[in-house]
């Protein structure tokens, strides 16, 4: 007989059900610590992502808010966004790199900008917050070498001076959770050349006949679109106004009821050819009435669209995308006009700040510069200290008018091409005027009587003839006359200066020693002293009469017409000439 026994099966079982558990216990302590581990990593990985999103979008909109007040931002201004008190400021996050990462694709960058041209890729900030450009030689920020297309966006299509930034922010927090971000964006500038109107005020459209524009319209502010009954209005490109696009009424406030502005506004849908167009409805306008009042509610689907029945963001404003585009002169901060860009420099003005640089002086290659007086243009910026050249006298001639600046005008005396004024001449009647007078009594003063005149031909020459008098076709009075035995040749030139201004006319008769009247052809004394003039009238009461003499006796004028009234002795004779200023 076997002896068995069931002692210690109890122990056994419970040793082996204690294992079961504890190998339970350790599975599940194991997997509750894995958990919270990635939990942890998770959640690190995350607040660094968002802190670097933070990161990316704070430096975005510090760029931004630069380009408001400085469309050319030098590299130290981009480096001062950079700054540690620029960051945000985040509980247990840094802004820096615990290990340096392989080198980001440098995109646009290299592709257009840092590859030719000697620019160079300039990074700028702290490790871990730093902005990327290409950069002039100058170490700024600069623009392609050639214009480049807008590729998204209200604008898209347009060409523009594009200036890329890549944006890159590396967040880290405490326990070492780390994520780098990057951004490319590019600063647009747009020839506004490119479109066939642009408006930086109120633009409408109310056209009585049928009306086509091919060209791309945009205005800053609002667009008034309306066209006269039974006609049709027709537009080729996209139109972007920053205000409100409006349909019921004029930009005078009346409805377009009221002036039979009721006709077809077509808008371009596409830029296929031939280009598609749709009627835009009068209920269709961004407002349902005039500017500001309230907006229609399917204007999102209407202007971006994308549906035949829509505008596919061909028709936009403000609420649908378009943006408010300036001449950088008049950026906040700079301070200048939209006239500014057609005008001068004012004295002192900073040769390196926006307003200059945006004028159209500072990009001309030859300027023309006049001005009452020298210091009016050396004053000005990037204008050189040399003298400018003075057109007060004869340009020819030694200092102070400039010696030989420009050369002689002709192959033979260098005639200076600038008439002076001589300022207000005057002088009296010595005896009444009748109206209707032929005739004027006068004390004849030098002014107007003929200027000295030079008679030449070939070897002969008779200096600084002197004439009291003249008509048509003639100089009387004259002396002196050509020596005995000499004789002018007919055809001879007849010349003198008068304020500077050399004028000439040719003998018509042969003119000999003891001849003191010189003949030139009929008008040919015309130009040779002034034959125009005020007369006042009786008492001095009333508009000047304003008189030509063609012919002068000493103490009289001859041959005159225009004297419409009376006028009595001493009446006042003056020249139309108000001052003596010159131009430079």
């Amino acid at each position: 007989m076997r002896n068995s026994t069931e002692r210690g099966i109890a122990l056994l079982t419970t040793i082996l059900v204690l294992m079961l558990m504890s190998a339970l216990l350790v599975g599940f302590t194991t997997i509750v610590i894995s958990d919270q581990r990635y939990r942890f990593i998770d959640r690190d990985r995350g607040q660094a992502f968002y802190a670097a999103a933070g990161g990316i979008e704070k430096l975005t909109g510090d760029l931004g808010n630069l380009f408001l007040t400085n469309v050319a931002p030098t590299a130290a201004q981009i480096t001062a966004l950079t700054a540690p008190a620029k960051q945000p400021s985040i509980a247990g996050v840094t802004y820096a790199m615990l290990n340096t990462p392989a080198p980001l694709p440098a995109g646009l960058l290299s592709t257009y900008y840092c590859s030719a041209g000697g620019k160079t890729l300039q990074i700028v900030g702290t490790n871990g917050y730093t902005i990327r450009f290409c950069a002039s030689a100058a170490g700024n920020p600069t623009t392609s070498d050639l214009p480049l297309p807008i590729k998204a966006g209200p604008y898209e299509g347009l060409v523009a001076l594009q200036t890329p930034y890549q944006l890159d922010v590396n967040a880290q927090t405490a326990t070492n959770g780390e994520v780098h971000l990057s951004r490319t964006i590019e600063a647009v500038a747009i020839p506004v050349f490119q479109f066939g109107i642009f408006s930086d005020s109120d633009l409408s459209f109310f056209a009585e006949q049928n009306f086509g524009f091919g060209g791309r319209i945009h205005t800053n502010s609002n667009l008034f679109l309306a066209e006269a009954l039974g006609v049709t209005l027709t537009t080729n490109a996209k139109v972007t106004a920053v205000g409100d696009v409006v349909r019921q009424f004029l930009s005078n406030g009346e409805s377009i009821d009221n002036v039979f502005m009721t006709g077809t506004v077509n808008m371009a849908t596409s830029a296929a050819s031939p280009v598609a167009n749709r009627n835009l409805l009068r209920t269709e306008g961004s407002v349902t009435g005039g500017p500001g009042s309230a907006p229609y509610a399917n204007w999102q689907t209407v202007s971006l669209g994308a549906t035949p029945a829509n505008y596919n963001g061909y028709l936009r404003n403000s609420a649908t995308g378009a943006k408010k585009l300036r001449l950088p002169l008049t950026a906040s901060g700079v301070g200048g006009t939209n006239q500014d860009l057609i005008r001068r420099p004012v004295v002192g003005e900073d040769p390196a700040g926006i307003l200059f640089n945006e004028r159209l002086f500072s990009k001309a290659s030859l300027r023309i510069l006049l001005s009452d007086t020298a210091a009016d243009i050396t004053g000005l910026p990037s204008v050189t200290a040399t003298a400018p050249v003075n057109l007060e006298g004869n340009w020819n001639t030694a200092p102070p008018n400039n010696g030989t600046a420009y050369g002689p005008v002709s192959g033979v005396n260098g005639l200076p091409p600038i008439a002076l004024s001589p300022g207000v001449q005057s002088t009296t009647t010595t005896a009444a005027v009748a109206a209707a007078a032929t005739s004027i009594s006068a004390v004849i003063t030098p002014y107007f009587q003929p200027a000295a005149l030079t008679v030449s031909s070939g070897a002969t020459l008779v200096n600084n003839v002197v004439c009291t008098g003249r008509t048509f076709n003639s100089f009387t009075g004259c002396a002196p006359t050509p020596a005995v035995g000499m004789s002018v040749i007919i055809g001879s030139p007849v010349t003198a200066t008068i304020n500077g201004q050399t004028v000439s006319t040719t003998v018509a008769l042969a003119w000999s020693n003891g001849m003191t009247t010189l003949t030139v052809p009929a008008g040919g004394t015309g130009a040779f002293a002034p034959g125009v003039f005020w007369l006042a009238q009786t008492a001095g009461v009333g508009q000047p009469m304003l008189v030509s003499c063609a012919g002068l006796i000493p103490g009289q004028f001859q041959l005159c017409a225009g004297v419409t009234s009376a006028a009595p002795n001493g009446a006042a004779i003056t020249t139309s000439a108000l001052s003596t200023s010159r131009r430079r």
